[in-house]
Formats: structure tokens, C-alpha cells, sequence
């Protein structure tokens, strides 16, 4: 049994790039989501009688098989879904802390310009102001756990319905399977019998 290797799922992307005419667009929360699942992350290293939403259990091992929001609103800037991703072991992989950090270096690098290139980006950025910490000089309210998890329920929300509008035609993220399953082909046919009663009826 072969484990597919970080650098493997790279070359089968690589292996896979090619002209696509009016394509699935990039979006930056499937970027993240496909770095921090599979391979990539590699196997589950927390707490076995507690196992996290994201885990899979396969014959090929077990993995991070499912991404959350909580990963996208990490990277755009809130402590508070880091917090919530350690507090449910979706964080306890072997590499997932080396691939955070890479995409964190990497978005941390990104311009005023770059977020607003386009309106996806420009909604995302758009959401980081309210995944910032309240420190002093702020309302008490503002500065509590309750009143940071109201603002990244928000954020979610938001995003919820970012991903909802742009379903079509954004490229999603996909974890990527060590080795293809069996599957049975079957066929349907295609040409079913004239109904004359469905056809009274629908006009009708």
C-alpha cells in the first residue's frame, strides 16, 4: 500500500493543467482548502477518543479528508478560529502547522491591490475587520470570547453565501484520493416509452 506524498499531489496537479475554455475560476478559500487536507497535512496525531470533524479513516490511513471555514477565517486573521480549530483537534495533524504557515506567509504577503482584484477577493477582504481582536479602548463586550465568536459566526455567514452565489463557476476544492476506488458502471437508458396519460396530464 503507497501513500501519496505532498510532492506527488503537485505533480498530478502540474499533469492536470490545461486550456479551458470560460473554466471554473480560481478562488483563494479552495486554495486554501485543497493545501490542508490529504497528503498534505498527512495523518491524525491528536486525542483518538475525540476525533475531529475533518478526520477520515480509510485503508490507506487517516488523514484530514474535510476542510472548514474555520481554516479560511484563520488565514484571514482571526485568533479565534485558530483557537476553535485546537480546541476541536481539526489542527492535530502531523503537517498541518507546516502548511498553515506557508499559506499564512503567503497571504500575509498579499497587497491592498491584490485583495480587490477581483469581487470574490474584494468580499473576503472585506471580512477581516471583524475577525480582529478588541483590545483597550473598546467597549467591555467587545473584548470577550462571546462577542468574538458573534463576529466570526458573521464572517461564516458572509462566506456561506459568497460560496453559495458563486457555486458555478468557482473552482472548488477536492481532497485528493491516494488510489481510486472500484466503482460499477452501469447505464441508464435514455429514451423512455411515450407516456400518453403524463402527456394529457402536463398539458392539462
Amino acid at each position: 500500500m503507497s501513500i501519496l506524498t505532498a510532492e506527488q499531489a503537485d505533480e498530478l496537479l502540474e499533469d492536470t493543467k490545461g486550456f479551458r475554455f470560460m473554466g471554473q475560476r480560481f478562488i483563494p478559500d479552495s486554495y486554501i482548502f485543497s493545501r490542508l487536507t490529504g497528503p498534505y497535512t498527512k495523518e491524525y496525531t491528536g486525542n483518538q477518543e475525540q476525533l475531529p470533524f475533518t478526520y477520515i479513516d480509510s485503508e490507506f490511513g487517516n488523514n484530514r479528508g474535510f476542510p472548514r471555514g474555520l481554516d479560511a477565517m484563520a488565514l484571514l486573521g482571526s485568533e479565534r478560529a485558530v483557537y476553535w480549530l485546537d480546541e476541536l483537534n481539526d489542527s492535530s495533524y502531523k503537517n498541518y502547522s507546516i502548511q498553515y504557515n506557508k499559506l499564512d506567509s503567503e497571504f500575509s504577503n498579499f497587497s491592498v491591490a491584490d485583495w480587490n482584484r477581483n469581487l470574490y477577493w474584494s468580499w473576503l477582504y472585506s471580512l477581516q475587520p471583524l475577525l480582529n481582536d478588541y483590545g483597550s479602548g473598546y467597549p467591555t463586550f467587545m473584548q470577550t470570547d462571546a462577542w468574538q465568536d458573534k463576529e466570526l459566526s458573521t464572517s461564516l455567514s458572509s462566506w456561506t453565501e459568497l460560496r453559495h452565489d458563486t457555486i458555478l463557476y468557482a473552482k472548488q476544492s477536492y481532497a485528493i484520493e491516494e488510489e481510486l476506488p472500484f466503482f460499477r458502471r452501469e447505464m441508464l437508458e435514455a429514451n423512455p416509452p411515450e407516456r400518453p396519460e403524463w402527456i394529457s396530464t402536463y398539458r392539462a
